[in-house]
């Protein structure tokens, strides 16, 4: 008979990963968490913002996504389009929400096809929700494992605890309970041992009498050779656990016991891995190193020069909590290999992830210029083409170099380091919003402020925020104006009141001079019949000459008035 697919089934804390880990270690199978995936989807919903109830929006969502598992040296990881998100998918609210899309059919099709896929070679170990009655019912092995409700809150209690959020065993334990309950009462597929399953209640049972039980049990159905003994060192490691093998020497001095599975379990959660950013504590800065303890077996030392800015000075001292990156375990040396610069770098790349999931943006600073656009630092390195460095095409990029200014993410490849950034998208952004706020004001008569951004020989546009109007020429002043430049220039903060609106062509009209009050008004009471005044001569035609007495206020000297002696045939 071919190697199996083994379907482990049970409620939360009855032990189905740990046991799982262990069982497909044993008999060299592949180990799959299908309640990831149900994870994977609930967490990459809630981050866009997706109502679990949307069905249409969910199962859009699993179309557009490929769930892989990769197997390292410090575990399996779960990879969504290349992304890893092992870490996001164990906090407790990704639970929640994997409990939430669970219940949409959609997601279920989606997954049970996938799982399907994955076991379909058979030489598997899953475990999960449903595995032996709905994803593999003709499955040669299906265990359902089950342990004491105060137990598994027990269990819960020290998971949660491990990831620093502390909960009441009471209150996780009426949790359970209610999970279970709605767990076993729902119309689809509700929670009970499939046909012909072995139960194991792991309550009292250590983790190798467990193990040992289902593989004897998995030996005996489908007649497998036993694997030859196997040394574990750096280099075959098992795959897919988080149990490692100096607890496995534990276990194996002390005999077992009652207590494994409560020991193993907190153990599991407390350990950090390699390839992870952690947080850490400075425990000693030398001239060479600064030395971080981790929570690991023993501490690392970073080079000094890691955290000396550019003033030369050391930016940590001794009791810092800091993030580190876990290069390597040396093993045989009982070093670790920890950096710093590595893990901000990690940290740069998660902003530009989230900058790009989340339509965010990055800062950056404008360092050159190359072909077809501009150099930015974003942290790494980052294209900025030309055409996305302002709102409108700029001829002279030279201008941007040496900006410090937030740019959005167009796209981005980690593994070819590779990441393409607009200035553009995030002015329009700011530009739609400054809109938005200029739309609610904006009506014939009310005065506003803006910025002068282009000059035309008919008149000026002014940027009100997010929306230009047009100031034309004539609107400028009440006295003569040549060129709309003598009047204002571009960049210029400037007073206009609305003199027109139309919403529907997004046409504005506006006027400097009608703020102002209107000099004709009141031109009888100060130029009254007979009164001598001096003015400026600003124009001359064929029958007289035109006088500014003041700006907005001409008069006509006509020929015939110009001289009592003279015959004046022209005003010249």
């Amino acid at each position: 008979m071919k190697r199996p697919v083994v379907a482990i089934d049970g409620p939360a804390g009855s032990g189905k990963s740990t046991v799982s880990r262990r069982l497909a270690q044993a008999l060299g199978f592949r180990y799959v968490d299908t309640g990831a995936m149900y994870r994977v989807v609930g967490v990459l919903a809630a981050e866009r913002g997706i109502d679990f109830g949307d069905a249409e929006a969910l199962r859009a969502l699993c179309e557009r996504i490929h769930i892989a598992f990769e197997e390292r040296a410090d575990g399996v990881h779960t990879l969504v389009n290349g992304r890893d998100l092992s870490g996001e998918i164990r906090s407790g609210e990704a639970g929640q929400y994997a409990s939430k899309v669970s219940a949409v059919p959609v997601v279920r099709e989606r997954m049970v096809a996938l799982q399907r896929a994955l076991g379909a070679g058979g030489g598997v170990v899953m475990e999960g929700r449903d595995i032996g009655t709905v994803v593999f019912p003709e499955a040669a092995v299906k265990v359902f494992l089950t342990a004491a409700p105060q137990e598994r809150a027990r269990r819960r209690c020290a998971d949660l605890a491990a990831r620093g959020e502390p909960a009441d065993v009471a209150a996780v334990a009426r949790e359970i309970a209610q999970r279970d309950r709605r767990d076993q009462e729902r119309a689809h597929s509700p929670l009970r041992p499939a046909p012909g399953a072995l139960v194991v209640d792991t309550t009292h049972e250590s983790v190798d009498a467990v193990v040992a039980r289902l593989r004897a049990h998995i030996e005996a159905v489908a007649k497998l050779e036993s694997p030859r003994p196997r040394r574990y060192g750096t280099s075959n490691a098992p795959r897919g656990g988080t149990i490692h093998m100096n607890q496995q020497a534990k276990v194996a001095a002390t005999g077992g016991g009652e207590d494994d599975f409560r020991r193993l379990f907190e153990e599991s959660m407390r350990s950090v891995r390699p390839g992870e950013v952690v947080r850490g504590r400075v425990v000693l800065v030398t001239r060479d190193a600064v030395t971080v303890d981790i929570g690991y077996k023993s501490e690392g030392q970073i080079p000094i020069q890691e955290f000396v800015d550019r003033r030369g000075e050391v930016t940590v001292k001794e009791g810092d909590e800091i993030d580190v990156y876990f290069d390597a375990d040396e093993g045989e040396t009982g070093g670790i290999v920890l950096s710093r610069a590595k893990a901000e770098q990690a940290k740069v790349w998660r902003d530009i992830e989230e900058a790009f999931e989340h339509n965010g943006v990055i800062e950056g600073v404008i360092t050159g210029k190359v072909k077809g656009g501009l150099k930015v630092d974003v942290g790494v390195p980052a294209f900025l083409p030309g055409s996305h460095a302002d709102l409108r095409p700029a001829r002279n990029l030279d201008r941007f170099i040496s900006q410090r200014t937030q740019f959005a993410v167009l796209k981005f490849n980690r593994a070819r380091g590779n990441v393409v950034v607009s200035r553009r998208a995030v002015m329009e952004r700011e530009r739609q919003q400054l809109k938005q706020e200029t739309l609610k004001v904006l009506e014939e008569g009310v005065i506003l402020e803006g910025v002068v951004k282009n000059i035309t020989d008919y008149g000026a546009f002014v940027d009100l925020g997010g929306i230009d109007g047009l100031l034309h020429v004539t609107d400028m002043s009440w006295g003569r104006v040549n060129r709309p430049s003598d009047v204002v220039s571009v960049g210029e903060r400037v007073k206009v009141v609305v003199l027109k609106y139309d919403p529907e062509r997004g046409r504005v009209s506006l006027g400097m001079k009608q703020i102002l009050p209107d000099p004709w008004a009141s031109v009888a009471e100060r130029y009254p019949v007979g009164a001598k005044v001096h003015g400026k001569v600003v124009s001359l035609a064929d029958y007289g000459a035109f006088v500014e007495l003041e700006p907005g206020i001409e008069g006509l000297v006509h020929v015939s008035e110009m001289s009592w002696t003279k015959r004046v045939t022209h005003p010249s």
